[in-house]
Formats: C-alpha cells, structure tokens, sequence
C-alpha cells in the first residue's frame, strides 16, 4: 500500500501540469469536451504544447534551428555520425514493441520502385526518411539522414529519367505521431543529393501524394493534408517547374491526385477539397461533388 501511495504521489503531478501551460488564444482550448477527453487529442496536445509555448504557434524556423543544433552536436560531442561505427551491421531481424499494438515493425508510409529498373526501390519511413534498395529489397541504404525532414509523405518517380525523385516530406496520417515536413525534396542523380524547395507551399507540409504528369516532366500536381492546431490548411498545388515553385489550386484538406495515362485528365480528392476533375493536365479543375455535413453541394466552378 505505502509503494502505490509513492506511485501516485509521482505521476499525479505529470498529469496535473502537463496541460497546464498558460498559452494565449491556444486553438487546443476551443476543442468541445467530448474531444478533450480522448486519450489522442490529449497526446497530440502535449506534443505541440511543448513546441508552441509561450505563443499559440510553431516558429517557421524551429525546424532548421533544431537541425543545426543537432549538426553541431554532432561536430561537438557526436562520434556515430562520423564515420567511426560504419562497419556496424544489424543482426536482426527484430521487431520494435509498442505498449498499444505489442509487437511492430514500424510505419512507411510510401513505396515507389524504378519502372526501368524494378531491382531498384525507394521506401519513405514515418519519421526515418527515405531508404533505397538495388537489389529488390534484401539490403537498404539510408539517403537522406542529413537532409531538413526526415518526416516521409509521397515519393514520386520520373519515368523519363529515372535518377529524378521528388520526396514530399510530412506524413498526413492525422496521429499525434505524424511529423509535419518542410516542403519538397528533390533529386536528380537517384537519391545522392537533395535540393529543398518550399516556393508556394506552407511552411510546415504534409505531403499525401506527388504525381508526375505524364508526357511532361516538369508539370507536377501534389495532395497536402492539413492540420488544422497547427495553423495548415494544406491543399492541392501545382508546379510547372519541375516542383521549384508552386501554386495552391485549391484550399483545403487533400487526399490523393492522379493523372489518366494520358496526362489530360486528373482526378484530385480530399476531405477539405471534395472531388475535383481535370481535363487540361490541371490548369483548371471542375468540383464534381463536395461534402458538408454529410450531404453534397453543388456543382461549381474551382
């Protein structure tokens, strides 16, 4: 009886002050109470709480500033980063154990492997960047452990130079463990080196679908999610630069985006943007069908 009287003295306070933080206008407080009381609202709010205070947001430069603090940890106090363990290989295979689900392996959240060279195989892991396989899967390569997200969202392949990727970073899954990205990611010599560009994308991306169009490589549509405690509406954006600049075609909430085999027709969806059609390779887009409280609108023009 003493141990568990000990036990609770210990942890009540952790569940007393862990929401106890005095943050001005916090959008987590406007949440209804049936929302307050889930356990993943309550997570996610302790997560972000810790990153907001003192104000009610997430400075845009948190990210790089935490980068360069942990490149320079590295450089100071680092030794596994620099070379010295590389001869160090995992004697697995071994799972991971989460207390909710028992035994895991872990989430990847996009998969896309070479059309020319299907040996070759690129994986996006939740929050463990982007992996690469040359030999069908049976060994793998961390490529991107140095760049400014390791967050993965959609990875895309341009059939007609297979060397060029394009790694949207943000994992839109909606759990209190989806990592928010900072924009594109993109390479042209198969994953050796990336190129950040976030021209006309919101600071913090989640990314849930890049595609190609086909027949013209430098013309890119991409499904971003949103997340609405963080200041992200995401939305469905268009590049016709080969993803160095883009531009929202519509606000809101979206899922997946597709291009007919052709190239002429895309079909974009999403819980924010309804269902959207379009029949110039996404110059324009006609709303099909969107939903409000369960029941359609009508037809207009995006």
């Amino acid at each position: 009886m003493k141990n568990l009287i000990i036990l609770l003295l210990i942890f009540i306070p952790i569940g007393i002050y862990s929401q106890d933080l005095a943050i001005p206008d916090n959008p987590y407080e406007q949440a209804d109470e049936q929302i307050k009381s889930r356990n993943a609202f309550k997570r996610e709010r302790w997560f972000y709480e810790q990153r907001m205070f003192p104000g009610n947001y997430i400075p845009e430069d948190a990210y790089s500033k935490a980068n360069e603090q942990r490149d320079e940890m590295r450089k100071s106090k680092g030794f596994a980063m620099n070379g010295l363990f590389d001869s160090w290989v995992n004697l697995g295979p071994k799972t991971g154990f989460y207390f909710a689900y028992s035994n895991i392996t872990s989430r990847m959240t996009t998969v896309k492997y070479d059309p020319i060279d299907p040996n070759t195989i690129y994986t996006g892991a939740a929050f463990g960047g982007i992996w690469k396989s040359t030999n069908a899967g049976n060994n793998w390569t961390a490529i991107s452990d140095n760049e400014v997200s390791l967050s993965s969202g959609s990875i895309a392949i341009d059939p007609n130079n297979t060397n060029i990727l394009y790694y949207g970073t943000g994992e839109a899954t909606y759990s209190g463990a989806s990592y928010y990205g900072r924009g594109l990611l993109k390479s042209t010599d198969g994953g050796n080196t990336w190129t950040n560009y976030t021209s006309g994308l919101q600071s913090l991306s989640f990314f849930s679908r890049v595609a190609i169009r086909p027949g013209s490589s430098n013309e890119l549509i991409a499904a971003l999610g949103s997340r609405s405690s963080l200041g992200v509406n995401g939305g469905l954006y268009r590049s016709i630069d080969a993803g160095v600049s883009w531009s929202l075609i519509s606000s809101g909430r979206a899922d997946d985006v597709i291009f007919s085999p052709t190239g002429d027709t895309v079909y974009a969806v999403g819980s924010g943007i309804g269902y959207l059609i379009s029949t110039n390779g996404g110059a324009s887009f006609s709303c099909k069908r969107r939903y409000l409280n369960g029941h359609p609108k009508p037809h207009r023009r995006m």
